[in-house]
């Protein structure tokens, strides 16, 4: 234990020496995720155009509203098809506008001429068309007695989320993972691959300290500083919500979706610093290391990504044991307020379990005479 404290005091004093990579390994992510998530919100104030060829469902709309809101989106360029329901398709339609299987449902009364909007305002979609639609009658029928007739028109949603918080569940889970690997990567490759290029780790492995004390001093080190990095971004996160989470709607997080945060935050941070520190150890320099990781954090970006197209492999809870793959999902999940305690575990231990794999790896390749020596 005393030889794996010496590794670690050595690798730690290389980063907090060196005012540069204090910076950019411990300040920037965090200063990078608030500014970056401040821009965000600032920009999700402005909502965008629904897109193009959209299903309503209608019950008991007149010819004439029909007609107004079918002149208005041929007028828009917009294809929208109107699909007429049945009084006992209604309750159906409205289950699936709250599950977001569909996005719209104009039910107008025959004898008092209201007109409901039955709508998801947590689906970017749903309020969208909802919002098109709205714009419309409200335009020709608002306060205006067409035929002798005054329409009402109302609205009703189904959402529990506010559209902002599913637009942050869609964003955030790729670019936290993004900054995790560029903590990782400001100093995974020059701890290992560095000592590797300047020629120092053969002195620092012949010395009678055994070489697995010497993994273990680098990645626990590292696993440190990696920490102090996650904390960091975990801090940014949580100053730039009320920025990024501008609303008209009362929700809040609470304090099960900070403890959430800071334990996938943190679990994610070290797999990611493992499997860096394995990479680094196979490479000759800290280019080559830069090099053979920069492929895999692209692929996780990519992972990160599936948040945005509601993309899942499975319901079931032994996809929250994939690497990173869980991270996305679990982010996903505490930014909406769905959090489950099951996967959460299952998330945490199993990346915890692979931070212990990976480190194993790396004791096994410091016992390699032609792995630390390769030029």
């Amino acid at each position: 234990m005393k030889h794996i404290l010496i590794v670690m005091r050595k690798e730690l004093a290389r980063v907090f020496t060196d005012k540069k990579l204090i910076f950019t390994t411990i300040i920037l992510p965090g200063l990078l995720l608030f500014v970056v998530y401040s821009l965000i919100g600032s920009a999700m104030s402005q909502m965008v155009e629904p897109e193009k060829a959209y299903d309503i469902y209608e019950y008991g709309l007149t010819s004439e509203v029909r007609t107004v809101l079918v002149t208005a989106f041929t007028e828009a360029e917009m294809e929208v098809n109107f699909i007429s329901v049945t009084e006992s398709e209604i309750e159906g339609i409205k289950n699936d506008i709250e599950s977001e299987d569909k996005l719209l449902l104009i039910h107008m009364d025959p004898d008092t001429k209201e007109i409901y909007l039955y709508y998801n305002d947590g689906n970017m979609d749903s309020l969208g068309i909802q919002s098109s639609v709205l714009g419309i009658l409200n335009a020709v029928y608002n306060q205006t007695i067409i035929n002798g007739v005054q329409y009402k028109i109302l609205e009703q949603t189904f959402s529990k989320n506010d559209l902002s918080f599913n637009l942050v569940a869609m964003i955030l889970p790729m670019l936290i993972i993004t900054f995790l690997f560029q903590g990782a990567l400001a100093v995974g490759p020059e701890s290992i691959a560095g000592d590797k290029e300047r020629g120092t780790i053969a002195t620092l492995l012949s010395t009678p300290t055994r070489r697995s004390h010497i993994a273990l001093g680098k990645i626990f080190s590292l696993s440190i500083l990696s920490v102090l990095s996650s904390i960091s971004s975990f801090i940014g996160v949580i100053l730039s919500l009320p920025k990024l989470m501008q609303s008209d709607t009362s929700i809040t997080f609470d304090f099960s979706t900070y403890v959430t945060l800071f334990l996938i935050l943190v679990s994610t941070t070290l797999v990611i610093i493992s499997i860096v520190s394995v990479i680094s150890a196979t490479a000759k320099n800290i280019k080559e290391a830069t090099t053979f990781v920069t492929p895999l954090m692209i692929l996780s970006m990519m992972i990160g990504m599936t948040t945005m197209f509601s993309f899942k492999i499975s319901d079931g809870a032994w996809t929250y044991a994939i690497p990173i793959y869980n991270t996305a999902n679990i982010l996903s999940e505490a930014f909406t307020g769905n959090i489950n305690l099951v996967p959460l575990v299952v998330a945490v231990v199993s990346n915890l379990l692979f931070t212990v794999i990976f480190a194993f790896i790396l004791t096994k390749m410091f016992n390699s005479e032609k792995m630390m020596f390769t030029k």
